[in-house]
């Protein structure tokens, strides 16, 4: 089967009606909402044939800001399903105040920014980019190598590897795109034309009150408005569930299951990165050198790291978006960590996987990384490990699986 050549996206347009909307229409020569042309704004000093040029890309993706970037959907993936998941996670999201936005130079292009923080648009981005990760089919090499051009931190790089961008998170820029690259003296003239437009339109009452689904049938063609879906939510504040216990206990197995079995709108289960190499039968993580780790770690990609049993273990610093997002991050993590998560996430909780010795050592012994007196060792240094605390749920998992799976997503699910 031929793949589909459409692309989607999760974009902020403002509604047809407001004062951002015409704005924009004419600053790009197009009404995104009814996909049609309208009078190009003029720009003094700009020819119209280079007034066109600047406009043309921009005009093609429709004035918007990008909550979750454009993909293809992912081999398997439904587009019911994914406007299904859309409007369970915009029913839960409350609505955004817009700060007052003025115009800027970014990258050599103009944009219309926030003048004030940022906080909640990041947060709001963040959620749909990680509810609806499931969706996004992984970037081809080209892809890859477009957004590679310009050169990319350390930090960008893991971003663009794990969420296919590089802009997101703690690098997420909300902008309102107004012109293509300009050279300098044109880009200052584009500017400020648009301040002088945006200033006599301003209005401070403007919200972002839906997530919009955009749609690119082509790849040369413009993105239009699919649907709408309203943001009817509280703002609420997420929570972090570390899952400790020692190896050998169930833990991935139990988190696999709830993952598949929990709402990825309100669920995020981030993959941990280790310096171990993927191995099939093992953990889902995102495999590093050493040297990759310390790096990672020293641009603070991780929200927690810890070193256990000869690797170093990190979680992403994604969480920490999420949870601003409202959405219960679960994550397996070491019982020597809970002491300084407890520092760093004031509304946590702590499940504590135990199962009866003889059968952790029987689990060890079948995924034979450790034999011997090596695994003699380590299972005696579980034993003598510290409790994670008196406020720690205590799960046992010493039933079959698919017993033990159902009342571990359901525990997960009161949370």
């Amino acid at each position: 089967m031929t793949a589909s050549t459409t692309r989607y996206g999760i974009y902020f347009v403002p509604r047809s009606e407001s004062r951002l909307a015409a704005f924009g229409a004419y600053a790009l020569g197009r009404d995104m909402e009814r996909n049609q042309a309208v009078p190009l704004a003029p720009v003094a000093g700009l020819d119209d044939a280079v007034r066109s040029a600047a406009a043309m890309v921009p005009a093609s993706y429709g004035f918007h800001a990008t909550l979750k970037p454009p993909f293809h959907l992912a081999p398997g993936a439904r587009l019911a399903e994914l406007e299904a998941n859309l409007s369970r996670l915009a029913s839960r999201l409350p609505a955004v105040v817009l700060p007052p936005m003025r115009v800027d130079a970014l990258d050599d292009f103009v944009a219309l920014r926030p003048s004030g923080p940022g906080q909640d648009l990041a947060a709001l981005s963040a959620a749909c980019v990680v509810a609806m990760d499931a969706f996004r089919a992984a970037p081809s090499d080209a892809e890859l190598r477009k957004r590679r051009q310009g050169g990319l931190e350390i930090d960008e790089e893991r971003l663009l590897v794990s969420w296919g961008y590089p802009h997101l998170f703690w690098r997420y820029r909300f902008h309102m795109t107004l012109t293509d690259r300009l050279p300098r003296v044109d880009c200052r003239r584009a500017m400020r034309a648009f301040t002088e437009l945006n200033a006599r339109q301003a209005d401070s009452d403007e919200r972002i009150e839906d997530l919009t689904l955009v749609e690119q049938p082509e790849p040369a063609g413009p993105f239009s408005v699919r649907r709408r879906f309203p943001l009817a939510g509280r703002a609420d504040a997420g929570r972090l569930v570390l899952v400790v216990g020692p190896s050998g206990v169930g833990k991935d197995s139990l988190m696999a299951e709830a993952r598949r079995r929990l709402p990825s709108e309100r669920f995020f289960f981030p993959r941990r990165a280790i310096t171990r190499p993927a191995q099939a039968d093992a953990e889902l993580h995102e495999a590093l050198t050493a040297d990759e780790f310390v790096r990672l770690e020293d641009s603070g990609c991780f929200a927690l790291s810890w070193h256990a049993h000869g690797f170093r273990y990190g979680i992403p610093r994604e969480i920490t978006w999420a949870l601003r997002a409202g959405m219960t991050c679960v994550v397996n993590a070491s019982r020597q960590v809970v002491d300084r998560a407890r520092g760093l996430f004031p509304d946590l909780r702590i499940v504590h996987v135990v199962a009866d010795p003889a059968m952790v050592a029987a689990r060890l012994h079948m995924r034979g990384r450790e034999q011997g007196t090596v695994l003699a060792d380590r299972l005696a240094r579980e034993a003598n490990a510290p409790a994670p605390g008196d406020d720690a749920l205590v799960f046992p998992n010493d039933a079959p699986l698919e017993n033990t799976a159902p009342k571990f997503a359901a525990l997960l699910a009161r949370f």
